[in-house]
């Protein structure tokens, strides 16, 4: 099977994933707790994976909040002298309260797909990095969110780290804890660390824009 063929039938499967479970919740129910996790898929949607290849397909989380959410932040990070370096940013507007997030990668440096899924929201971006490091004969290590969280506004989730290194042993920490502690990762020695976060705001798009443009 050709590479575009794989790609298309992947990014078919995934729609079908995200719109399934959209279309699967009811909207109109009383929110009690706002969380994130990893996507609980139904036996429908584990077949459509088992179809595609689970190695192919993006990581999915599903999120709960409530009627206060005005936008979502995605960022993308590079761990640089113990402290963590932004590389890649999205605002978009979300006032919905369920949804998905879908998060394509290989090497996170080098660039990811992002799509988010709701009832009135349904849209992905993508980024790509021309980084000029050598990754050739490193091993990689890639921790994602796992356990349900709760959904704090305008605090970060870390969804996922990944680590690139040539050393022979890697230690790689739950990314709840490993993105807020990154002088574990410093100590470390890794070549390579990124992370992906998200954050849900009640500040509008135009405000957060504003807030990590102040923060560079």
């Amino acid at each position: 099977m050709s590479k575009i063929t794989k790609l298309s039938i992947c990014l078919f499967a995934l729609s079908i994933l995200m719109l399934t479970a959209c279309s699967s919740k009811v909207i109109d129910k009383k929110i009690e707790e706002m969380y994130i996790q990893k996507a609980e898929l139904s036996m429908e949607e584990q077949a459509i994976l088992d179809l595609v290849g689970q190695k192919d397909f993006p990581y999915i989380v599903d999120f709960v909040v409530d009627d206060n959410v005005k936008s979502l932040q995605i960022n993308t990070y590079e761990l640089e002298n113990g402290d963590w370096e932004i590389i890649s940013g999205e605002s978009r507007v979300f006032e919905d309260n369920y949804g998905r997030i879908a998060l394509t990668f290989d090497n996170i440096g080098k660039g990811m797909r992002i799509a988010v899924q709701s009832e009135h929201e349904r849209g992905s971006n993508s980024y790509r990095a021309d980084i000029k490091f050598d990754f050739k004969g490193m091993g990689t290590a890639t921790s994602f969110l796992t356990d349900k969280i709760i959904v704090e506004y305008e605090k970060e989730i870390p969804l996922v780290i990944q680590i690139h290194t040539k050393k022979n042993q890697i230690s790689s920490l739950n990314p709840e804890y490993g993105f807020y502690e990154p002088e574990e990762y410093k100590a470390l020695g890794y070549e390579k660390v990124y992370a992906i976060t998200c954050m849900f705001s009640q500040k509008l798009v135009s405000e957060l824009d504003e807030l990590y443009k102040k923060q560079d």
